[in-house]
């Protein structure tokens, strides 16, 4: 089954999702919905991480707000730029798993520019003037 949803406004409605902890680095289970940082939200992961190890670690790569997925978080700024640098040499790297209704005939790839949808907004979209390229 899938996990729980986050409840927005409460902490304690997520239960710890501590995939792994060592001297250096924490491995954490990020539930959907929730942003990675932020003043305005009670919920993020930076509120999250320091609930569930007692320390706001600095997070080596991001998740958008509506993925969940694991992150690696690190204790010190030289784990943290080890990690990081790994993800930029593409040595560590990121699989998403897309969920979808029906049948896929075949595998296939999508190759379009992704941005933001509308200044300030989270919310991503194909095209725009801020638009990287994007391969999924």
């Amino acid at each position: 089954p899938p996990p729980p949803r986050c409840a927005p406004a409460s902490v304690a409605a997520c239960a710890p999702r501590v995939l792994l902890r060592t001297d250096a680095y924490a491995i954490l289970d990020k539930p959907p919905d929730a942003r990675m940082d932020g003043e305005h939200c009670a919920v993020t992961m930076n509120t999250l991480a320091k609930s569930w190890l007692g320390a706001v670690p600095k997070f080596c790569h991001r998740l958008d707000y509506g993925t969940s997925g694991v992150l690696v978080a690190a204790f010190s700024r030289a784990a943290a730029a080890a990690a990081a640098g790994a993800f930029e040499r593409r040595e560590a790297t990121k699989e998403y798993l897309g969920v979808v209704a029906g049948r896929v005939a075949e595998r296939f790839a999508v190759d379009l520019p992704l941005g933001p949808v509308a200044a300030g907004d989270f919310r991503v979209g194909v095209g725009g003037d801020r638009a990287k390229p994007a391969s999924t």
